[in-house]
């Protein structure tokens, strides 16, 4: 279960006694059995999940209670927030749905509710760097990806001079190549997620390949095999990407 969130500011709040998030650990996959020989077919659900922030706040007076809620209501302003897990190397994105405070005849606490919900529900953890590499031919080296969901890979691809540099993975079949010649000053970064690849930091997608606008490029979860190469010349390469679990 969660126990600390981070606002857009990059503040941490460590949950409180008394404080819970509820409905975030719950799993994201949907198990159905098929047919009577017993085959289990489990099917990943990318729909928004929701959950709870609540509990309650107790001080000497009612006045101390309300103020220690106005101080969390005013974290939750910065949005969107990291809803770390409990072993804090992962969390989700999350956004409030409101709030409501709930009657009490305690005049020393203050019980509260706040909706929440991550449109995304993938773990994510940090940003993850493979590189520089330097590709003089052809060249295929292994990369991991430790999580249980594909990541995509932003592909930053500079030069001396190389003629259509190309990457591709030969685990998920999917390739990114520039159709041209890349030179000396000059950076592509290509988004695999986005499906875009940019030119010294402008839009050049008409320099991609078909195969990578359409399908984009990402690390399947486990052992990834990838394949450097270019048809003349050498080049940069260096690989970014954020591991993410179910």
């Amino acid at each position: 279960m969660p126990q600390v969130i981070e606002n857009a500011n990059g503040t941490p709040y460590p949950l409180p006694r008394g404080v819970f998030i509820t409905g975030f650990d719950r799993p994201q996959a949907l198990t159905l059995v098929n047919g009577g020989l017993g085959t289990v077919l489990t099917r990943r659900r990318l729909e928004p999940v929701n959950a709870t922030l609540a509990g309650s706040f107790k001080r000497a007076s009612f006045v101390e209670a309300q103020a220690a809620l106005d101080e969390l209501l005013e974290f939750l302003h910065a949005q969107p927030l990291k809803v770390y897990s409990a072993a804090g190397d992962r969390h989700l994105l999350a956004f409030t749905e409101g709030s409501s405070d709930v009657d009490t005849s305690i005049a020393r606490l203050v019980r509260f509710r706040v909706p929440l919900v991550a449109p995304d529900p993938l773990w994510t953890g940090i940003e993850v760097t493979d590189g520089p590499r330097s590709v003089t031919g052809t060249s295929t080296f292994a990369i991991l990806n430790p999580g249980t969901a594909p990541a995509p890979v932003r592909l930053t691809i500079a030069a001396t001079s190389a003629n259509r540099p190309k990457v591709e993975n030969l685990t998920t079949g999917q390739e990114a190549e520039l159709l041209l010649s890349v030179t000396t000053g000059n950076t592509w970064v290509m988004d695999g997620g986005l499906h875009t690849a940019a030119h010294n930091g402008n839009a050049a997608n008409d320099a991609a390949g078909n195969a990578f606008l359409v399908g984009g490029f990402h690390l399947a979860p486990g052992v990834n095999e990838l394949r450097a190469s270019r048809q003349a010349g050498s080049y940069s390469l260096t690989l970014d990407w954020v591991t993410r679990w179910y």
